[in-house]
């Protein structure tokens, strides 16, 4: 797993509620955008051209506030990259 010590991240990847996916369809789609961003902006810097849903991701999760990402959430947030 490569890690994140040379990307400066978001202010709200400490957010708790960023992790899980929102059911307010306005919330979601910011929320959707967010990832989009961060995670193109995190393979940009580490030039990382394929995320795979089966393995570790350093952005999919958040030691520090003791949050990961569901399958179901990397499931929409990667579907929203692929279909752009």
């Amino acid at each position: 797993m490569q890690r994140t010590v040379d990307f400066k991240l978001p202010h709200f990847f400490n957010y708790p509620p960023y992790f899980t996916l929102q059911p307010v369809r306005e919330t979601r789609e910011k929320q959707v955008q967010l990832w989009k961003e961060l995670i193109l902006d995190y393979c940009r810097s580490q030039k990382m051209y394929i995320i795979s849903l089966e393995e570790d991701f350093p952005l999919f999760s958040n030691p520090k506030i003791e949050r990961s990402l569901s399958y179901e959430a990397k499931e929409v947030f990667l579907a929203a990259l692929v279909s752009e």
